[in-house]
Parts: structure tokens; C-alpha cells; sequence
């Protein structure tokens, strides 16, 4: 079973996301709402799929992702209402827009995994 980690700092989104990733077949791990707790969840879990966030309660999703290059390289789709500003620091990133519907996130986490 495919394994992912959602980092959202919202308890309702990260709820929704982990219901959809649920639907895909994935077991979710866990939820990570700081961009600390998302590196040390990550390392310590290995997720398949990361969905993630811009804003944080600390930090930021593109700087978790960022920390985590080198080390660990998860598939990563960014959630976020931040889009311009995580493709402007990462163009080639997948990115789904707050608000979102179930088929976008279903067919972001597709064209990432394959």
C-alpha cells in the first residue's frame, strides 16, 4: 500500500485531503502542520506522496520539501492558495489551488506517481 503525509496546518483541509488519499488506496501517515514536524515526519516515515502546503503554523511547506532534498525525495503535490509564489521559487512543482475539488487532487497525486 502507497503511504503519504499530508502537511497542513488546517485540521478541516487536512481531513479532506486525508479522505481523498483514502480513496486512492493510500494509508496516511500522519499530518504534519510545521515545517519542522513535516521534515522529521517525513525522514521518519519515507511517504510515497507528500501533499503540502505553502503557509505553515511555523515555517513553510517549500521550505520542508526544500530540506528534505538530498536526503528524501517523496512525490510532492502542493495544496495551497500560495500557487505563484511556489512556482516561482519551484517551477516544475505540481500545484493544486485552494479551493479545491476531489478530482483536481486526485489527478495532481496521479500525474506525480505516475
Amino acid at each position: 500500500m502507497k503511504t503519504a503525509l499530508i502537511v497542513e496546518d488546517d485540521f478541516l483541509i487536512a481531513l479532506e485531503l486525508e479522505d481523498i488519499l483514502g480513496e486512492l488506496g493510500f494509508q496516511v501517515q500522519g499530518t504534519s502542520a510545521t515545517e519542522d514536524e513535516a521534515v522529521a515526519d517525513a525522514l521518519s516515515g519515507r511517504p510515497d506522496l507528500m501533499l503540502v502546503d505553502y503557509r505553515l503554523a511555523a515555517g513553510t511547506g517549500l521550505g520542508a520539501v526544500g530540506r528534505l532534498a538530498g536526503t528524501f525525495t517523496p512525490a510532492v503535490v502542493f495544496v495551497s492558495a500560495n500557487i505563484e509564489e511556489i512556482v516561482r521559487q519551484r517551477p516544475s512543482a505540481v500545484c493544486v489551488a485552494k479551493p479545491f475539488d476531489k478530482r483536481q487532487i486526485m489527478s495532481a497525486v496521479s500525474s506525480v506517481l505516475g
